[in-house]
This record gives structure tokens, sequence and C-alpha cells, in this order.
């Protein structure tokens, strides 16, 4: 069972989570939302669509209210006040924000193509570039791009913990776990996955009767991000992992 259960994880392998899909498909969605708010300029209902995706008030607001407030949160995200003067100057602004936009995805689909750690540092260089020109990407709510590179990084090494895991369930005996990694070596391709951020093995220990282990990749930081110690722990059946 545990054997047919890696290969079933092998086949979702490398990341049954795509980078590619998931950034493809928020580009998607932003890409609709402008042409949406194109088309709603100036007699359709514009300004809520900018105050929804700012998250801002907008109940009990008269429509002439709402053009207000949208307004002025664009100002504060540095639209000049001028783009709102006709169809055609609101337009423009929508255009160079799609034009800047479609930039950066490109590059962050990019970035995800890297090894993990290179992507994080990459990340952090196109949330260097990117944020003087699309505001959002300082916001508190907003993942930017070292973090959404980060997340898939841990991503894979919980995917390489989970198939070492099961190589070494696969292997015990008497109900014992193997005391050293290199017995599962075989089951990929001689040698043992390293962390995919970093360039060690995975840190590894048994319990005194071999009736439990613990297996962990240590914290690491890339850059300004910190990627936390990612550890599992079986302590033998019945039994409850050590307090930490």
């Amino acid at each position: 069972l545990i054997a047919e259960v890696n290969v079933v994880l092998s086949t979702v392998s490398p990341n049954s989570i795509s980078p590619a899909a998931a950034i493809s498909h928020e580009a998607s969605i932003l890409q609709l939302g402008l042409s949406n708010l194109q088309r709603e300029y100036p007699d359709g209902n514009w300004a809520e669509m900018i105050l929804v995706a700012m998250d801002a008030k907008r109940t009990s607001l008269s429509p002439e209210e709402m053009k207000k407030a949208a307004q002025a949160i664009a100002r504060k995200r540095g639209i000049a006040e001028s783009v709102f003067d006709s169809k055609e100057s609101f337009d423009a602004q929508v255009d160079k924000l799609r034009a800047v936009n479609r930039q950066y995805y490109q590059k962050l689909l990019a970035c995800m193509t890297l090894p993990a750690s290179e992507a994080v540092c990459e990340g952090e260089r196109i949330h260097e570039q990117f944020a003087a020109r699309l505001k959002r990407l300082g916001d508190p709510d907003t993942v930017n791009p070292c973090q959404i590179a980060a997340f898939f990084a841990v991503h894979q090494a919980e995917h390489v913990l989970t198939k070492i895991i099961l190589s070494l369930s696969a292997r015990k005996e008497n109900g014992q776990f193997p005391q050293d990694l290199t017995v599962v070596a075989a089951d990929f391709g001689g040698s043992l996955p390293h962390s995919p951020y970093g360039d060690g093995l995975p840190d590894y220990s048994t319990t005194s009767d071999g009736h439990g282990m613990r297996i962990s990749f240590p914290e690491v930081k890339l850059g300004k991000i910190v990627i936390p110690k990612l550890e599992f722990e079986y302590a033998g059946q019945g039994r409850q992992p050590t307090e930490k």
C-alpha cells in the first residue's frame, strides 16, 4: 500500500499545486477586471468596482459619493486626478496599468521556473522593481513575489519529506524504522533528495526503540525571507510526540 501511495505521489510530482497555473489564473482575473472597469467608465458602476477592489467602505454611499471615494483612493495610489477627466484619459491609465501588470506576471512566471532558493531571491528583486508601480504589492494583505516563491519552496520541501517518509515506512522491520536514511537512496535513483531551498539532506533520527522517528529540514533565510523549520515526528503507535 505504501509503495502504491508513493507511485501516486510521484504522478503529481514535482508540484501538486502548479505555480504557473495559479499565477496565470490570478493574472487572467486581474486582466478581466481591468477590461470590465474600462467598460463601466464613465456611466457604469466603475466607482464601486474600485472600492470593492480596494476593500473600501461603500455601503450607505450614494453613486456620487462612491465616485468621490474611488477618486480619493486612486489619488492615494499615485493616480493623477486628470485621469478621470475623460473616457480617453481613463482608458489610457487602465491600459498603462494593464501593461505593467503583464510585465510583472511574465517576470513572476519566469521566476517560478528557477530552483527554489533562486526563486525566492529573484522574487525579492521583482518586488523591488514593481512595488512603486503596483501599489498593491505594499498592501498588508497582498502576498508579494518572494513570499509566493517561498510558499512553493515549502510545498516542494513537504513533497520531498513525504516521499522519504513513505520510503522509510515501507522499509520498517518488526515495526522499527531504518536507522539510516541511506537505505532508501535506491528509491531516489541512488542519492537522497536535498532540501529544495538548501544544500543539505534532511535531519533524521529514530527513537531509542526504533518505533518512532523525526525528520526535518532546518530553518533557512533567503534574502529577507525566513523559511521556518519543516518537521515531521512520529513517536510510535499509541504514543504522543515529545514536547518541544
